[in-house]
């Protein structure tokens, strides 16, 4: 591997700031990272932002950003790219801004229109949407076949990839409600906040059967409360319970779309959240798992797209 960088890839979050120094064969050279998110930007000041964090390193490089910065609420909304959706794509739709440097881009991200329901409406057409997760997807998928991906986190995205493309995807909030209801719920008044962050594995498997099981997700929310009253679980494994019935109810959601046993299926996440999401996968017979850490996929996909740029593919 080559010392000389070539790019600075950022993904920019709602509430994190990630920078990446990346060689001329595509390997990090070095990551920083704040919590400077596009909600806590104030003002507009996002040149100032992108402008820290890079500090130091070569100011002739490209930059190319993804994620929330090119959102209605960040630095320039840039548009979607329909689905079926690839690097070549997303490539040739790099928007271009003003920020003091020759050369900073955004990837736009990608939207889907799933057509669902068929019972007092014929149809109902559901849109969808993400910003930054398909820069990761297009970094690790493989070119031929049918695979599946899932990047876990605040809003979970599981997109189906066909011949290294995003043919369409959902969107699970299951993160966010996660912290929504261990902070700001009847739930919370159980549980110990230090140990919101702790999971038992036995307990989070016991969560993810009740999820699978269980459609009426509204319905198996109120028996982590229900657990504690009758004594049936001790305070400290409430929070992996739920997390489990969360999960759970995620895959299983995704078991009724996609044949998950018969296609390979990786998740980009850190260690933690990947290893929980493998256990899920586990439980209904997804055994062919591979877990990517989510810096390696993103340094991939901003690498990929930045050398497609003006390409035909």
């Amino acid at each position: 591997m080559t010392e000389d960088a070539a790019l600075i890839g950022i993904d920019w979050g709602s509430s994190r700031l990630r920078a990446f120094r990346i060689s001329v064969d595509g390997q990090l050279l070095e990551r920083r990272a704040n919590d400077c998110g596009v909600n806590v930007i104030r003002d507009g000041n996002f040149a100032q932002a992108l402008a820290a964090i890079v500090d130091g390193w070569p100011s002739d490089l490209p930059i190319v950003m993804c994620g929330m910065v090119g959102s209605r609420h960040g630095w320039q909304e840039t548009d979607y790219q329909p689905c079926p959706a690839g690097a070549g794509d997303l490539a040739r739709a790099l928007c271009p801004i003003k920020a003091g440097r020759d050369a900073v881009w955004i990837i736009g991200g990608v939207c889907s229109h799933e057509s669902v329901g068929g019972g007092l409406r014929s149809e109902i057409r559901v849109p969808d949407v993400m910003r930054g997760e398909e820069t990761q997807m297009v970094g690790v998928a493989s070119g031929g076949g049918e695979s599946l991906i899932v990047a876990p986190g605040t809003h979970s995205k599981w997109a189906v990839m066909r011949d290294g493309r995003i043919e369409g995807f959902r969107t699970y909030m299951t993160g966010e409600i996660y912290a929504l209801l261990t902070t700001h719920s009847t739930l919370a008044r159980l549980m110990d906040p230090a140990q919101v962050r702790e999971i038992d594995e036995a307990t989070f498997l016991d969560g993810v059967q009740l999820g699978l099981e269980e459609p009426a997700l509204l319905h198996t929310l109120f028996s982590v409360r229900t657990h504690a009253l009758f004594g049936r679980r001790p305070v400290a494994q409430l929070s992996s319970f739920l997390s489990g019935i969360l999960i759970g109810s995620e895959v299983g959601a995704e078991r009724q779309r996609v044949a998950m046993t018969a296609a390979a299926v990786t998740v980009i996440a850190g260690s933690q959240l990947a290893h929980l999401y493998s256990i899920a996968l586990a439980a209904v017979g997804c055994g062919n798992v591979q877990q990517i850490d989510s810096d390696v996929a993103v340094v991939r996909g901003l690498w990929r797209i930045w050398g497609l740029r003006g390409s035909a593919e």
